[in-house]
């Protein structure tokens, strides 16, 4: 069989050329490679061991599953069975549905999303940032601080229930313009189709696709990327520049004359004539003041230009225009999205407002500053900074919400606090505990590191502390100040366990809050580089063995057995003992042994 290294390296050079048809790409979902790499990438999930509708799961795959899919895919008898229905809460306190597939459709699914990813990812948008490769929310916040300064307008865009009415014709058109291949169109279609369980009741799926689903989230970009084809030709036609000269206001012109004549004059009389000199120099530098002060542009700028960015269904559009252009933009966005996409455009939450006031996006408060604030440059020179500049900020209420939804804290009123114990957290041990609350600190210092007002968070760090030692206390039914002196070692907060036999301390959190440049900060939230990328890893090879590595004995046909977690297993078998040192979550055994694991 080809290296599927070698097969998606040349689909992904087609692929860069926007008008190539695709005739062939089912075929590879023959080959069984790509069923053991995406095997390899689904196991290491979060959720993984979750069962679908059946029984069926990760533990005791092996090859024979692998060529029975591609048995059934071969002669299209291959059916995705309907996903298990389950609902997460919101931040808003409301319910997200989430549809867990079997594990046989997750791994076709898988297959199939590492091949679109490779056919549409070089004709995806720069300004298109979710679910993609080496792309995340924290390149779209860049891309706005860097494109949308000097705007008047932002337009912030909503699509109402997105992932629920993508329209299955309309995505099955759009794939068919670049993928001629009707077996892998079948394919897609039937994944569409498969329909989910809820209640113990089976129900259709006309549109929408189900999130949890492995392709989902690519079948989504592939269907908005039609969105960004449309605001590329929008801003095609809007853009608008003029020469520098046309947009400079008068008053800015005639101090850079004024500070040119003085200048030469500097020159000219320099090691000449002191007093001249003194005077030409006092003059020159007064107007390199005003400068500083004097209104660059001209206050009725005739130039137009947008500005466009997207992560999954929410954008931001920012217009250099008037309000009239940003109405008859989102006019033009609604009529495309309904007459082309089949979406509706929300129009009370797709609000258009002026760069005066904030406007939210991916959890961060969008601000454009108007003053002059005046600072050195590296160079040494002076000049202005922020006026029209974007910058990231915090939402105001954003430490309280958080709080409160973590149960960390109660309002006793609007304006003080009650530390609270969590709870859920009783039943762990301490050092669970710990990870829980610095889990929670690390990921919104990490996703909030971009903003100027970062270090408000220190407040969430503060009663999260508090509210930590009252977790412990309440625990070991104790008093706050006997835990805090019992848990702090040489001034640090913390708990102590055992590493290997050794004495070790895990403190609480206490990374610095500092901001990060846009430039050294991306990365944290990235998804990571995967197109065209295969590395035959090790349980692969293990998997090609004939030795079962519990009983030693040779088998053509050995499966996986699977643990969701090591720590979970006690040592109390032979087989647990090997995991455990190994500190494997898989155990490549033979079907006899694969029995008596789960008979003892």
């Amino acid at each position: 069989m080809r290296n599927p290294n070698v097969i998606l390296s040349n689909l992904n050079e087609l692929a860069k050329d926007k008008q190539y048809e695709f005739k062939r790409l089912y075929r590879n979902l023959y080959n069984p490679e790509f069923f053991l790499d995406a095997y390899d990438k689904i196991k290491s999930n979060k959720g993984s061991m979750t069962k679908g509708i059946n029984d069926e799961g990760m533990d005791g795959f092996n090859i024979e599953v692998i060529n029975n899919i591609i048995s059934e895919l071969k002669d299209e008898s291959y059916k995705p069975k309907p996903v298990k229905r389950t609902y997460i809460p919101k931040a808003n306190g409301k319910t997200r549905p989430l549809g867990i597939p079997a594990f046989r459709d997750r791994l076709v699914q898988e297959v199939a999303r590492r091949i679109l990813e490779t056919v549409y990812e070089p004709i995806f948008h720069k300004e298109s940032h979710g679910f993609r490769p080496a792309k995340s929310c924290h390149t779209a916040l860049k891309q706005i601080t860097e494109t949308m300064t000097g705007i008047n307008w932002y337009i912030e865009g909503d699509i109402k229930d997105f992932f629920d009415n993508i329209d299955h014709h309309v995505l099955i058109e759009i794939l068919r313009k670049r993928i001629k291949d009707e077996k892998f169109i079948r394919l897609i279609y039937k994944m569409l189709r498969a329909g989910f369980i809820d209640d113990w009741k089976y129900n259709m799926t006309h549109s929408g696709t189900p999130q949890g689903g492995i392709i989902s989230p690519l079948l989504a970009n592939i269907y908005l990327n039609e969105l960004d084809n449309k605001m590329a030709k929008i801003k095609s036609d809007f853009d608008k520049s003029l020469p520098l000269h046309k947009m400079i206001s008068r008053e800015y012109r005639r101090v850079i004359e004024q500070k040119g004549y003085w200048k030469k004059r500097v020159e000219k009389f320099k090691g000449v004539d002191e007093d001249k000199y003194i005077k030409a120099l006092e003059e020159y530098n007064k107007r390199g003041k005003l400068l500083l002060k004097t209104q660059h542009y001209k206050s009725n700028r005739e130039d137009k230009k947008i500005f466009y960015t997207r992560y999954a269904d929410d954008f931001l559009i920012g217009i250099l225009g008037s309000k009239e252009d940003a109405n008859n933009i989102k006019e033009e966005i609604t009529n495309f999205l309904r007459d082309e996409l089949k979406l509706e455009l929300s129009q009370e939450k797709t609000l258009i407002t002026h760069s005066e006031k904030r406007v939210h996006f991916l959890g961060y408060d969008i601000v454009t500053y108007k003053t002059n604030d005046i600072i050195k440059g590296k160079d040494g020179r002076k000049k202005r900074y922020l006026k029209g500049k974007v910058g990231l900020m915090i939402p105001k209420n954003f430490n309280k919400d958080f709080l409160n939804k973590e149960k960390m804290i109660k309002d006793i009123n609007s304006i003080n606090w009650r530390v609270n114990h969590i709870g859920k957290l009783l039943n762990l041990d301490d050092l669970e505990i710990l990870e829980y609350y610095n889990s929670k600190l690390r990921g919104i210092a990490n996703y909030y590191h971009l903003a100027t007002n970062v270090s408000t968070l220190s407040t969430i760090k503060s009663y999260a502390r508090w509210s930590f030692l009252k977790t412990l206390a309440a625990k070991h039914k104790s008093k706050v100040f006997k835990i805090s002196k019992k848990y702090t070692n040489n001034g640090i907060l913390g708990v102590g366990y055992s590493k290997k036999g050794e004495p070790a301390f895990r403190p609480f959190f206490k990374e610095s809050l500092n901001r990060k440049s846009l430039i050294n900060s991306i990365g944290v939230d990235l998804l990571p580089q995967t197109a065209h990328l295969w590395i035959r890893t090790s349980l692969m090879d293990r998997m090609d063995r004939t030795n079962c590595e519990l009983c030693g004995k040779e088998e053509d046909n050995l499966v996986v057995h699977h643990v969701r977690k090591v720590k979970d297993l006690k040592g109390k078998n032979s087989w647990e003992r090997i995991m455990i040192e190994k500190r494997r979550k898989t155990l490549v055994v033979c079907k006899e042994c694969h029995y008596k694991i789960h008979n003892p």
